[in-house]
């Protein structure tokens, strides 16, 4: 268990330029870069351990990608989300 704080403690740190990286355009490019924008300035108030905090930021994050699906960032939004709450839930 404690190597998986540490790990997921590392993937927080290392997330915030991983899904920033919104290099598609789609009709909701703008509203896109905003809300991702927004929420990962949420999300870095998370404390590297807090993953209900986590979890909640990058749900968030994901539905920031409803507005352009094909946007490489939404899979790892997806991924993160999927980490974290996972290790919210235990």
């Amino acid at each position: 268990m404690a190597f998986a704080a540490v790990g997921l403690a590392a993937a927080q740190s290392s997330t915030t330029s991983a899904v920033a990286s919104t290099t598609s355009v789609c009709a909701a490019q703008s509203v896109l870069n905003v809300c991702v924008s927004q929420q990962q300035a949420s999300t870095s108030q998370c404390a590297g351990n807090d993953y209900d905090c986590l979890c909640t930021g990058y749900t968030n994050l994901s539905v920031c990608y409803n507005n352009c699906p094909n946007d490489p960032g939404a899979y790892n939004a997806s991924q993160f989300k999927t980490q974290y709450c996972n290790a919210a839930s235990v």
